[in-house]
């Protein structure tokens, strides 16, 4: 299809909006002019002026629609039923609001009329426009698990793909990952403690309220031998490596430089000091340096206070890069604080490429904080930040390794699958201690090997973060949606 065979045409466009397109065209890599008589032509808002060729309409809707919908149902079935036009002879696609039935997708004589803001959306959202839900608990469960972002964008490239058939024409693309995998894994492990201190006294606790005296025993047991044998249980990186290497993947390892202030009277802080290990430890050097020499990556682990405090960011990022010898490319901040856009722009500044601290906090659930299973470039001051963000999926202390643990994996993987994103997993290395965490290392192998059957591509995160952010630059390859005969 020649360059100028898809138009966008619109004026004066609001920066979330503006924000909303170009993520949209970087994300599929679909070439389009501006305000160009085009064979297809996308319209957004009130038509500046008369086109030919095949329109595609997009309503210019400042309300967020999200917020009628019924997430579980109403999404789902409007994801079901979009393009329902191509199947049978309905022409248009409704969702339930709380006032009426609105048509999102009309099938409107050589054209397509889609009912709401797709641009401005993907812009609010991409830009944080969801954290007010997860202040709602009856809306969390159900939202989480839709990446509204990566549906919106489904809804138009169908209609573009819709529109290219019938015309007898190609529509070029952009594959999301290499060698047609449906879609990626990043592999990730925050080292929070590399030695086990406090641990011994909260988990015998908390086996005491549980009313489990063998977990209890065991814990008081473990101190003593542990302790006489110089055992450390949370010195896992060799049995990763093992594991993964079984499993012939690579994953990230984000190290961490704690300095935060313990409180003795405050058990709340003492995670700090239990945390607290130095880059330049003879062990610490030595596992971070076997780990790099061996293919696997090395991130930053921001400490808990870096977050918002950019010359600490800096000054950890040297630790580490002094003792690894070469550039760190990637963070994750510790707790998953961010504070934004603040947190990105000090990132950005440092030097990192990546980020990947998005998700949802320890325990609250498994989903799509912002509605995206896919990496993004925040937006602020008006421009696309170059620092990329890969977005948390699924998080250790959020599932059990049980079959509903599983099942809720599972309906994640199907999900990304399905958009052909990216399924971030966070696995701290210390739950890979079979001991004290029974299960876990094998459900982490079980996604493994379940999103290799499904042919996704299983790397670490620097991997996902080249490939995207070269993707962006050059070709990447070129796809087709074959003509219709």
């Amino acid at each position: 299809m020649p360059q100028d065979s898809l138009s966008i045409h619109r004026k004066n466009l609001e920066p979330l909006a503006s924000y909303g397109i170009n993520h949209f065209i970087q994300k599929y890599g679909i070439q389009f002019t501006f305000n160009g008589e085009s064979k297809i032509n996308v319209i957004y808002g009130s038509n500046p002026k008369d086109t030919s060729g095949f329109n595609i309409y997009i309503s210019e809707d400042e309300a967020p629609t999200y917020r009628y919908l019924n997430v579980e149902s109403g999404m789902q079935s409007l994801l079901e039923k979009t393009m329902i036009f191509e199947k049978n002879s309905e022409n248009s696609v409704s969702v339930d609001n709380k006032e009426d039935r609105n048509p999102y997708v009309v099938l409107d004589g050589d054209g397509i009329r889609i009912g709401f803001d797709i641009f401005n959306e993907v812009g609010r959202i991409l830009t944080g426009g969801l954290e007010h839900f997860w202040r709602i608990e009856g809306n969390k469960h159900g939202l989480a698990k839709v990446p509204v972002v990566d549906y919106y964008e489904k809804i138009l490239f169908d209609c573009l793909s819709f529109a290219s058939r019938k015309l007898n024409v190609p529509l070029k693309y952009k594959p999301f990952w290499p060698d047609r995998k449906k879609f990626a894994v990043c592999l990730t492990h925050d080292v929070d403690e590399t030695r086990k201190t406090y641990q011994y006294l909260t988990q015998a606790v908390r086996g005491l309220k549980d009313r489990r005296l063998s977990k209890t025993m065991y814990q008081l047991r473990s101190f003593f031998t542990d302790k006489i044998h110089g055992r450390n249980p949370y010195w896992t990186f060799e049995d990763i490596m093992r594991l993964e290497e079984k499993l012939d993947v690579k994953s990230t390892f984000y190290f961490l430089k704690e300095t935060a202030k313990v409180d003795i009277f405050k058990p709340s802080t003492w995670h700090h000091y239990a945390r607290r290990y130095d880059f330049k430890e003879p062990d610490i050097a030595g596992i971070i340096r076997k780990l790099s020499s061996s293919g696997w990556e090395i991130g930053l682990h921001g400490s808990y206070e870096s977050y918002k405090d950019k010359e600490k960011l800096k000054y950890e990022k040297n630790e580490l890069e002094d003792v690894l010898g070469k550039r760190v490319s990637g963070i994750r901040q510790h707790h998953l604080n961010l504070k934004i856009p603040e947190t990105w722009e000090y990132q950005e500044e440092a030097g990192f490429e990546y980020d990947t601290s998005l998700g949802f906090k320890g325990g609250k659930g498994v989903g799509f904080r912002w509605g995206t299973c896919f990496p993004f470039h925040p937006f602020n001051n008006g421009r696309m930040m170059s620092i990329l963000e890969i977005p948390v999926t699924i998080m250790d202390i959020s599932v059990t390794p049980d079959r509903n643990g599983w099942e809720r994996c599972l309906e994640v993987i199907n999900t990304v699958e399905e958009y052909g994103g990216v399924l971030t997993l966070l696995w701290h290395h210390t739950v890979f201690n079979e001991r004290e965490y029974p299960g876990m290392r094998e459900l982490y192998e079980k996604i493994i090997s379940t999103c290799r059957e499904k042919n996704g591509w299983i790397t670490n995160a620097s991997s996902i973060a080249k490939w995207w952010l070269r993707r962006e630059l050059d070709g990447g390859g070129v796809e087709y949606v074959k003509s219709r005969a």
